[in-house]
Parts: C-alpha cells; sequence; structure tokens
C-alpha cells in the first residue's frame, strides 16, 4: 500500500506517503477472517457438531506515514508543524466510521475498501520532531467490500422474472442497501426468490408509485401518499442469497415494474501494507 483514501480525502493530496519507519517488515497479513466454533461432541462416533459460528475479529492493520521525501529537501521540511499534526488528528482520529481504500502501486485490489476509523495514531518523534505517525485502522466488518454494484431491468408484464448473480465472497444473505421498484400496474406487489423461503409482499400499491427499500437498516419509503403502508408491507426485506453451489437468484416479480438494485458484494480481504 503506497497510499490510501479516508473520509474523501487522499494521504497523498497531503504530501504524505505509506511508510515504514524503524519498524521491522511484516512477514504475513490477515487476509481472511477468525472464525470461532462452538461444538458438542456427539456421542455415537464422538465426532464434534458445530452449533454456532461467529467471526472473532474485524480486520484491523497498523502502518506508519510520512511526508514523501521526493517532495521536501530538508530534514526541517520533512517534519510536521503543530497545524499539521492538529489537521492530521482531526481528520483520522473520529468516533464514527467512513470509508476507507486502500491504493497500491500496481493497482491491486483496485475496487477494494472497507468502513472504519482509525483507533489509534501515534506520532513519531526524531531529534524532538514529529517525523511520521503510526496509524491503527480497525474496520467495522470481517470483510471489505468492491466497489457497488448496480442493476436495471424493467419487467412489463404481470409475474416476470429476472436473473441476479451474487458477487460476494461470504455465503449466505445480504441485504441490498437500495431496491426500488417503480410500479406500472396498481395491486398486489409480490416479490419472489427462488432462493429464499420467505416471500416479500406490499399490499395496495398504486400505479406509478415509487417504492424504494433500505434492505440493510430495513426502510422502506414510497413516492406516493400510500397511509396504510407499513400495514400493508410484510415487513420481509428483499434479500441476496448465495450458496457454495448455487449464486443464482431468480426473482419472479407479480406486478410490471422498473426495477433498480445496488448492493456492495463482500470480499474476505485483508488490508496489505
Amino acid at each position: 500500500m503506497v497510499d490510501f483514501s479516508y473520509h474523501d480525502e487522499k494521504l497523498s493530496d497531503y504530501g504524505c506517503i505509506v511508510a515504514n519507519i524503524n519498524t521491522g517488515t511484516q512477514n504475513s497479513v490477515q487476509l481472511g477472517t477468525a472464525i470461532q466454533l462452538d461444538t458438542i461432541k456427539t456421542r455415537q462416533n464422538y465426532t464434534n457438531k458445530i452449533i454456532n459460528v461467529t467471526y472473532n475479529d474485524v480486520i484491523t492493520a497498523t502502518f506508519d506515514i510520512c511526508k514523501n521525501p521526493c517532495l521536501y529537501k530538508t530534514q526541517r521540511e520533512l517534519a510536521f508543524s503543530d497545524g499539521e499534526i492538529s489537521h492530521f488528528m482531526r481528520w483520522l482520529n473520529q468516533k464514527q466510521y467512513y470509508k476507507f481504500k486502500p491504493i497500491y502501486k500496481d493497482g491491486m485490489y483496485s475496487d477494494l475498501y472497507f468502513y472504519g476509523t482509525f483507533t489509534s495514531v501515534s506520532a513519531i518523534l526524531f531529534n524532538g520532531n514529529v517525523i511520521g505517525f503510526t496509524l491503527t485502522f480497525t474496520s467495522n466488518s470481517p470483510f471489505g467490500y468492491v466497489d457497488d454494484k448496480e442493476f436495471m431491468v424493467s419487467l412489463h408484464e404481470n409475474n416476470r422474472q429476472f436473473i441476479f448473480f451474487d458477487d460476494s465472497d461470504e455465503i449466505g444473505n445480504l441485504y441490498p442497501y437500495f431496491f426500488q421498484l417503480e410500479c406500472l400496474a396498481a395491486g398486489k406487489l409480490l416479490i419472489e426468490n427462488n432462493l429464499d423461503r420467505e416471500n416479500t409482499i406490499i399490499n395496495n400499491c398504486a400505479q406509478n408509485e415509487i417504492i424504494t427499500m433500505d434492505c440493510a437498516n430495513k426502510i422502506i419509503q414510497s413516492s406516493k401518499s400510500h397511509p396504510t403502508l407499513y400495514n400493508d408491507f410484510n415487513y420481509h426485506y428483499p434479500r441476496i442469497i448465495n450458496n457454495m453451489e448455487n449464486r443464482r437468484n431468480l426473482f419472479t416479480i407479480s406486478l410490471p415494474c422498473n426495477i433498480t438494485i445496488r448492493y456492495a458484494p463482500t470480499r474476505k480481504a485483508g488490508i496489505i501494507i
């Protein structure tokens, strides 16, 4: 990693680079996730049976940053002023999660990013001057994400189908943060996924009504006056599913609709320093 962006700003915008200041080179980098298995031993054959699975850790990375020596000529210029230190602390050491995107010289993992914050910022001193910082980034999940994907389709008849392939590394369910349907006819809206055991139901939809769902945060909104929306909705938000054998989600929509789906596929990848 030679650079990164965080909270819509890049490290290189401030004439700085990711470096290794008076520290040893790391020999390994966490790429997967630490999994904890809760098991019980069966009496029949003395093997363990999994009863619960959780991820032990979120992704973390510790690295140094300093001013780019190619841009500054003197030792004094390479030191950080009080104002620069204040700015870096304000930018990096925040109490909220923001998008963190590593930038690699060879363009590797160019679409990979994480959400998190810098839980530790330490000054590196030399001859009484601050010449760099040691940063520890802590993500909010045990995996990263790749650039958001958008899918759009128009269905002009009742009970039409479309196929959605899940590109995530994580097996299981993923809720898209944006699932929008523009109803081209009035009636009962039924969303069925062949990989899901439950259907999404919204009754009393009007023609040209736009239903927008943030499935990840469980929010539903309508573009029209739909006073009974919260009673008409069965509160099963559409989700994208994959298993080891199948990533193909076959959706069936009961009403003619224009549909837009946006989601962030997960990636089981670490932060390579």
